[in-house]
Formats: C-alpha cells, sequence, structure tokens
C-alpha cells in the first residue's frame, strides 16, 4: 500500500495493508481532505505519534468488518469521526463531548489516517454517505462540522 507518514519527514512508501479488530472496520478510502493540521503534524506544532499516516477528513467503502460488528456494513458509503480511541470514563465521555476527552487518539496523529488506500476505524464512529453526496463531498463532512459546531456557539449573539 502507498502512504505519506509524517512530521516534517513526508514520503511515499509501502506498508502493511491493515485488518480490522474486534469492533472495527476496514474502509477503501476514495477521497480524503488535506487539512491545516496536517500541515501543523508536519511541522511539529501538533501533536503526533510518529511514525503516522496523517489524514483524518475520510470517505470510503467498508469492504470488511472486524469481530463483533454486522456483515451489513460491508459495501456501505461512510465517512469517519476522527477519534479512534477516548477514555469512555472520564467526565467529557460520558457527557458525550469525546472530542474533548484527555485520552482522546485520533486518525491521522496517532493512528494512521486517511492518506493510504485502506484505514481501520472503530465501527460506532462511521456516518453513512446518501447516494446524492459524493465521496469528495464526504470527506469534507468533518471540516463542515466544525464550522456548523462554531455557528451554533455563537448563534445566539448574532
Amino acid at each position: 500500500m502507498k502512504v505519506a507518514p509524517g512530521v516534517g519527514n513526508i514520503e511515499v512508501r509501502d506498508i502493511l495493508e491493515p485488518s480490522p479488530g474486534p469492533d472495527h472496520v476496514k474502509l477503501k478510502v476514495h477521497a480524503a481532505g488535506l487539512c491545516g493540521t496536517d500541515l501543523h503534524i508536519y511541522h511539529d506544532e501538533f501533536k503526533s505519534w510518529p511514525p503516522v499516516v496523517l489524514g483524518h477528513e475520510v470517505a470510503g467503502e467498508v469492504v470488511e468488518v472486524g469481530p463483533g460488528v454486522s456483515d451489513n456494513l460491508l459495501g456501505m458509503r461512510v465517512t469517519t469521526e476522527t477519534y479512534f480511541h477516548t477514555c469512555k470514563v472520564c467526565r467529557y465521555c460520558r457527557d458525550g463531548h469525546t472530542n474533548l476527552c484527555l485520552e482522546r487518539r485520533s486518525i491521522g496523529s496517532a493512528v494512521d489516517g486517511g492518506f493510504t488506500e485502506y484505514l481501520v476505524v472503530p465501527a460506532h464512529n462511521l456516518h453513512q454517505l446518501s447516494e446524492q453526496i459524493s465521496y469528495r463531498e464526504g470527506a469534507l463532512t468533518e471540516p463542515l462540522a466544525c464550522v456548523v459546531h462554531g455557528v451554533l456557539l455563537v448563534a445566539p449573539t448574532v
């Protein structure tokens, strides 16, 4: 597989194709967006765990499911949330604010991300894409969600 790993040392190299573990799926990546975060990782201005494959704005197709995941997901067109791991027990996780978990580890910075052919992510992070949304558009759902969240935060004051 071809990949592009990070921290000031971008290169294309072959890596092993990943396999999904329990409660995870493997995606065939059809589109991945380049984000400012990827540039910050490249310049060592954002915490990462190299060597790591960059890319957290992703859309693709479920091509394999791990143990505990329904075969009904196979072939589904999806995008994924960016986090790979959270503690599930802190106040933020219990309140549904997993993005604030201090133990959060995300694709593209802590674990391999979407600048590759195949990506493994937790099945519960998937969001199905309608047929009217292209993979390229689907890869932009994460930055769109950030914009919507920002608007909702300031909407009462506007």
